[in-house]
């Protein structure tokens, strides 16, 4: 494929996260005037009760969490594929990281709509299984990935697909 293929899949994937991200900031901002004074809280994913919270800027975790993630995320995306000497596996190294990143945004979208909903309706709306598909999709993205860098690195020519499994 032609190098400009590559640059501009990584902006695209790029772009994605950033809108993703926005999402998150916009949903937790646009929502965080009419929660109410205190608040529900529980961790959806063990169960845990800890009874109600004063409503505080820790509203705002999962938005500051993630915006932290991006920017490391595109710093090692960055380094992924200026660190490589072959252009096209540097790309593929910093595509899989932007890809990934796009899973992680879902997953922490979902986590603060349940502190939305919490606070609003007082009951969790955690989905385990929509979590659990977003951890085996991402988990498949790593191994094709895994797979096409590894096929970017095997030398061409006869004999190279051995050298794929070696």
């Amino acid at each position: 494929m032609p190098l400009g293929f590559w640059k501009k899949t990584g902006t695209f994937l790029v772009a994605l996260n950033i809108l993703l991200l926005a999402a998150a900031w916009m949903m937790a901002l646009s929502s965080y005037p009419e929660v109410p004074a205190t608040m529900a809280a529980r961790l959806g994913v063990f169960g845990w009760e800890f009874g109600p919270r004063a409503k505080s800027a820790l509203f705002f975790v999962f938005p500051v969490i993630q915006t932290l993630l991006n920017l490391m995320a595109v710093a090692a995306g960055r380094l992924s594929a200026s660190g490589s000497r072959n252009f096209r596996l540097g790309a593929l190294r910093q595509e899989r990281i932007y890809m990934e990143m796009i899973f992680v945004n879902a997953i922490l979208i979902h986590l603060q709509r349940n502190i939305i909903s919490l606070a609003y309706l007082g009951e969790s709306s955690f989905n385990r299984l929509y979590l659990a598909a977003l951890g085996v999709i991402l988990f498949l993205i790593y191994l094709y990935y895994r797979i096409r860098i590894r096929s970017e690195a095997v030398p061409k020519g006869p004999g190279a697909g051995a050298a794929l499994w070696m």
